[in-house]
């Protein structure tokens, strides 16, 4: 049966300045975890006080999480943080990209007013999460992308960073003059006066940092927002946004971070002393050198929880961060502890009768496609739950559901097959296969977690092809397509628009 769909822009948000923006749909990596969104075309943060303090220093580091949402529409040489001037180009630092955004590039500014550039070896994927570091030791300038040291070269003469001057201006996603502007997400910015190392940042990379991690100049984690202002948690250097939005779906990070190295039986272990999880990463079909397992210790605050999941089984979730993921799956294995799920934290909702059998499932959230919690197709026996394949960077959470929904444990009654054309222009064709009738809505949502359209459409059993027609408005770029069942089922698809 064919259903025609036509786009509905309901909760299109646009934003001129960064204004604490709470996406309904906005799953974030922790609490009040929020992120900067540029556009790449007039989007900037600027520092009325501009010094770092980083004057004639002999070492120093720069530290950002990023995520390209879309390099065709930014500069050349896209900035992620700068200090420099608009006149002669002189300056202290600049954290960015190369002339083709196709790899990071870090540049110090010596005494001797040399300028030493490095160069990553990884070419940033649009829609995934890197932490890209740029180190000065008073010697080599190094760069460092997800914790791995990808360039070193010796600096060409000069031994301090330059001094600082009034015609420098401190600025973030973009160049003094509005140039080289970058597209997509920002996130936990810090500056030190210490030259970081591979062993320190697997030990603090994936964890919310505080006032006493030892080095530490300034640290923007961009949670501490008032109206167009990012506050400096450590110093006085506050940001003001020009064009930016505050947006929820920040970088993968906890209250605390392990970093995992293979096990010897082709498994990464991971074992919560605190409370007796652990965790079982598994039947990898790709190549990593190590994974970052890390711990919310919170319930999520502003997340799409699916229907008929009452409560959440812990205070507490993990999730799985993968330098370098691209493709490919993985197995996981979550044994929870006993005295975490017992049948006094298994409480039914106010809606549902306490008499309702209560059964516990696991949540997943997918980070690099979708802002939404949805029920996974884990199977549960002798207080384990196990996922047979996974792709991507998630979080794990164990929620408890009533039996009575039918909903308990189950795999999705929505199988996508596939968008037809992918890229499209201006209408493209869902093809999803309903093992019973049901009702499903449609939302398409931008890489930096903005709601573009909604809509709801009726799919019979069987195989259906819903057509998206008059999409030729939405701008060129990629986008995801959640779709979710009256079960609580949701799934993920990411498309791109010519």
């Amino acid at each position: 049966m064919k259903n025609s769909i036509n786009k509905t822009s309901a909760l299109k948000v646009t934003l001129a300045a960064c204004c604490g923006l709470l996406l309904t749909l906005s799953c974030m990596a922790q609490p009040s975890n929020k992120c900067l969104s540029f556009n790449g075309t007039n989007s900037l943060v600027y520092f009325p006080n501009n010094d770092l303090q980083l004057s004639n220093n002999t070492k120093m580091s720069i530290c950002a999480w990023i995520n390209w949402s879309n390099k065709a529409n930014a500069d050349s040489n896209a900035v992620i943080m700068s200090v420099a001037d608009s006149v002669s180009n002189n300056g202290q630092f600049w954290l960015q990209h190369n002339a083709t955004n196709s790899n990071f590039q870090f540049t110090i500014q010596t005494d001797s007013l040399s300028k030493t550039t490095i160069n990553s070896i990884t070419n940033p994927i649009q829609g995934n999460w890197y932490y890209v570091a740029g180190v000065f030791d008073g010697t080599n300038v190094n760069i460092y992308v997800n914790g791995h040291l990808e360039g070193s070269a010796p600096v060409i003469s000069g031994g301090n960073i330059n001094a600082y001057n009034t015609t420098f201006k401190t600025t973030m996603g973009a160049g003094l003059n509005g140039n080289n502007e970058f597209n997509g997400l920002i996130d936990e910015v810090s500056v030190w006066n210490r030259a970081l190392d591979s062993t320190q940042f697997q030990y603090f990379m994936c964890k919310k940092l505080n006032n006493v991690n030892k080095g530490i100049y300034d640290y923007w984690n961009m949670d501490s927002v008032n109206t167009d202002t990012i506050f400096d948690l450590k110093g006085s250097v506050s940001g003001i946004c020009s064009n930016v939005t505050i947006t929820n779906g920040g970088a993968p990070i906890g209250d605390t971070t392990t970093y995992l190295t293979n096990s010897g039986s082709g498994s990464f272990v991971y074992v919560n002393n605190l409370n007796g999880d652990s965790l079982i990463i598994d039947s990898l079909n790709f190549n990593t050198t190590g994974i970052y397992v890390y711990e919310v210790n919170a319930a999520p605050a502003d997340s799409l929880i699916p229907t008929g999941v009452s409560t959440f089984c812990t205070s507490y979730y993990y999730g799985i961060f993968i330098p370098g993921y691209q493709s490919g799956s993985y197995g996981v294995t979550y044994y929870y502890a006993s005295t975490s799920c017992n049948a006094g934290n298994r409480q039914s909702s106010n809606s549902q009768s306490s008499s309702s059998p209560i059964s516990l499932v696991l949540l997943n959230n997918n980070i690099q496609t979708s802002y939404n919690w949805a029920i996974s197709n884990a199977t549960l026996s002798n207080s384990k739950f196990t996922v047979q394949t996974q792709g991507g960077q998630n979080d794990f959470m164990v929620g408890t559901v009533s039996n009575a929904l039918g909903i308990a444990n189950k795999n999705s009654v929505i199988k996508v097959s596939g968008i037809s054309p992918n890229p499209f222009s201006a209408n493209f064709t869902l093809a999803i296969n309903c093992d019973k009738s049901t009702t499903v809505k449609a939302h398409i949502i931008s890489l930096d977690g903005k709601l573009i359209s909604e809509t709801t459409f009726s799919c019979n059993q069987g195989v259906n092809q819903i057509n998206f027609e008059n999409m030729s408005e939405i701008s060129a770029g990629a986008y995801f397509l959640n779709l979710s069942d009256e079960g609580g089922y949701a799934t993920t698809i990411k498309m791109i628009k010519n």
